[in-house]
């Protein structure tokens, strides 16, 4: 196409101008392609990787048990175990939630979904993990309705990486006593930009608020990017910089915002923000 000579005729202009249109299309297509295969190639890498860890843990722990005395040493072992394997359940959840969002359109099914009770749902899969860490997590509906459009697997599973995350961070600081970790439902009415149009449209917004070790002001700008880890990173080893970048792609898919607080040593307040009326606003006119 870019060899190809200038039209001598309004129609042969017309015809080229197309044409480089379509190529120009078609050239940021494969790149466009290239790029995610390129990332879920790193990411698959960084994937495996990671998961060595918790396998060579386990085989230790396995070799342990042989010299195990008495059942609290099993039973700590056994632990230990069970720690490494939510681990590698995790690290498996996210893979697939990578290879899922590859075609996102065909696995989506949007719906009315109780945005309380999937939370609950959320919580009660990390129980054991609130129990180890000693964190207790705490739940604030301050919603007159809970109900949201969204996806409800997909809203699970950015609920668990901001969970997870939250967990993951709150563990390495050194509080005394019990950690705090808060998920607050709350509703604020939306602005109304047309005089002429009526809408009942809210704004929902749920947060996942922990009182961890915070982000670093440098790096909240880049906290969304595929691999970053930052400076929190190096505290928390098995961090592969996915999981907000998923959570952030896939709350984009689906129309939702994603938005970040958060002071150094004072904790990170994630919030994901949903419009009540995403399918009738604007339907409804006086």
């Amino acid at each position: 196409m870019p060899l190809l000579p200038e039209g001598q005729t309004a129609e042969q202009r017309l015809v080229g101008e197309f044409a480089h249109l379509a190529y120009s299309q078609h050239t940021s297509e494969v790149m466009t392609r290239d790029e995610r295969s390129q990332l879920h190639i790193d990411f698959t890498n960084r994937w495996a990787h990671a998961l060595k860890t918790p396998v060579s843990v386990i085989d230790l722990v396995l070799q342990q048990s042989r010299d195990a005395e008495s059942m609290d040493d099993m039973r700590s072992l056994f632990e230990s175990i069970q720690e490494e394997n939510e681990r590698i359940a995790h690290g498996l959840d996210m893979m697939l939630g990578m290879a899922r969002q590859e075609r996102f359109s065909v696995d989506l099914f949007p719906e009315q979904v109780n945005l309380e009770k999937l939370v609950r749902e959320v919580i009660n899969k990390h129980k054991k993990e609130f129990i180890r860490y000693s964190i207790y997590p705490r739940m604030e509906v301050l919603a007159g309705s809970t109900w949201v459009e969204t996806d409800q697997k997909w809203m699970a599973f950015v609920i668990d990486q901001l969970v997870s995350n939250a967990i993951k961070y709150t563990r390495v600081t050194h509080l005394d006593g019990d950690k705090q970790l808060l998920i607050r439902i709350e509703e604020e009415a939306e602005a109304q930009g047309n005089a002429n149009i009526h809408t009942d449209a809210n704004t929902i917004k749920l947060t996942v608020e922990d009182y961890g070790v915070g982000i670093p002001k440098q790096d909240l700008p880049r906290i969304f990017e595929p691999f970053f880890t930052g400076e929190n990173g190096r505290l928390a080893p098995e961090s592969t910089g996915m999981g907000l970048f998923l959570a952030n792609r896939t709350c984009r898919e689906l129309g939702h915002g994603l938005t970040v607080r958060s002071e150094p040593g004072q904790g990170t307040a994630i919030t994901v923000v949903f419009s009540t009326g995403a399918i009738t606003s604007g339907l409804i006119v006086k």
